[in-house]
This record gives structure tokens, C-alpha cells and sequence, in this order.
């Protein structure tokens, strides 16, 4: 089992660079395997993250390098209506999209991994029980499922292209999403498929509201009940909170 995660200095986003690489580090200390995406320039300050003797790979590769992110930035497409403007940048919206691909990266330079999991840096802003979330993640590899595991807050919502632009599907979470490695080279296509089709309109999207389509559409995507909080984690037979 392994953990995906990128952290990148950009316009837009939820928490200043500094304020991430704090959550990044309790993040990293939960005794997961993880492999870090990053800018070169800040390599260092990510692997200052690090606890001794943790299970954690740093690659530094530039954005430019990630083929979702350089297609969407290269499009300068409009952006979403409904929007905060200080986070939802066109940046912010090519990273975010990028998730899969970050993941699928890992993969094929992990190729003995049955099971990787992509989840935000500065998740544990919103993640309390930091605890029980470090068991749920290292409980990960335990898992059997033949379709990947996206956490959602919406049990149903109809969206296609168009209406995707308007404003954010709360279909999915975003923060996290497990998948076994087998899938995502469809995972990333059945995406990108949706991304393209929102280019050639001249628009782009948040990146759950991308997965929402593709899964209408038949990616082999498995739904659960979650939140911007504990509940993320809480997949089908995860570990529960002691009473």
C-alpha cells in the first residue's frame, strides 16, 4: 500500500505554502508509506517534513512535467462561475486534476504496489482524530475492493460537461480516493476524456465534479458516505472509534 500526496507553491488554494508543510508533516508521521510529489526548489524544505526513519519517498518534479496540468494551463480555459476567486485560480484547478496522474506516476515507478491512495497534503486541516486516521490509512493495505474507493457527501448527482462549469458537485470529496493500481490507467483516461471535452468548450472544472461525470459515464468508481472531516477516511470496513 501506498500514499500519494504533491505539495506545490501556487496562486490559489486553501492555506499559504507554509501552513501545508505544517500539516504536512503530521500527515507524514502517521507510519505510512508515502511518496511526496514537489517543486525542486522547495525538495528541502519538504524533506525537512520527514520524521527519521519514516517510510517517505521526495520526488521533485516540476508541474510543467504533468501532462493533465500543462494541458489545462496551456488551454487558459474560463473559469467556473460560481468560484472564490482567491482559490479556485486556473493554477489550483490544473493541480487539483492532476490527482490521478500523480498517482498513476507512482504506480508504474511502484510497479509491485497492489493498492495506492492519493490524499491531500494539508488534509489533517480538517482531519481531528489524527489517531484514528493514522489506523484507517495503515489499514489500507488490507483492503479488497475491485473498484476504487471515492468518498462523497452527495449519494446522487446528475452532471454532464456544461453543468459541471457552473459551480462545485459535492458528489465527491476530493481529499482522497484509494484505487487499486490495475485501475488507474482507466481512472486517468475516463478523466482526462472529461477534461478535454471541458477544454474544447473553453472551460475547466473542479476536479470532483471531472470525477462525477466520469463516473456517469461508467469508470469503475465505488461511492461511500464521507465529509470534509473524519468521515473521510471512513470507507467500508474501516477501522471505528473506540467508545
Amino acid at each position: 500500500m501506498l500514499l500519494v500526496t504533491a505539495l506545490y507553491d501556487i496562486d490559489g488554494g486553501s492555506l499559504s505554502f507554509d501552513r501545508y508543510l505544517e500539516e504536512l508533516s503530521k500527515l507524514l508521521s502517521m507510519g505510512v508509506p508515502f511518496w511526496v510529489y514537489c517543486d525542486p526548489a522547495h525538495r528541502t524544505r519538504v524533506e525537512a517534513c520527514v520524521p527519521d526513519g519514516a517510510d517517505v519517498v521526495v520526488m521533485a518534479v516540476p508541474l510543467s512535467e504533468f501532462r493533465m496540468y500543462s494541458m489545462i494551463m496551456q488551454a487558459d480555459p474560463a473559469l467556473p462561475l460560481s468560484r472564490s476567486p482567491g482559490k479556485d485560480t486556473l493554477a489550483y484547478l490544473a493541480l487539483i486534476n492532476t490527482k490521478l496522474e500523480f498517482t498513476f506516476r507512482a504506480a508504474v515507478m511502484r510497479p509491485k504496489e497492489p493498492m495506492l491512495a492519493f490524499i491531500d497534503a494539508g488534509i489533517t486541516h480538517v482531519i481531528k482524530d489524527l489517531d484514528l486516521a493514522g489506523q484507517r490509512l495503515r489499514a489500507l493495505g488490507r483492503v479488497a475492493t475491485e473498484r476504487a474507493l471515492f468518498p462523497g457527501i452527495h449519494a446522487s448527482q446528475a452532471l454532464g460537461p456544461e453543468a459541471s462549469m457552473a459551480a462545485v458537485s459535492w458528489r465527491f470529496c476530493g481529499g482522497f480516493f484509494a484505487s487499486p493500481a490495475s485501475l488507474l490507467p482507466e481512472l486517468c483516461s475516463c478523466c482526462e476524456e472529461v477534461v478535454r471535452q471541458l477544454l474544447d468548450l473553453g472551460r475547466i472544472s473542479w476536479e470532483v465534479n471531472v470525477w462525477a461525470v466520469a463516473e456517469q459515464r461508467g469508470a469503475p468508481i465505488e461511492w461511500y458516505a464521507g465529509g470534509h472531516d473524519d468521515r473521510l477516511l471512513n470507507w467500508p470496513g474501516a477501522p471505528q472509534p473506540r467508545c
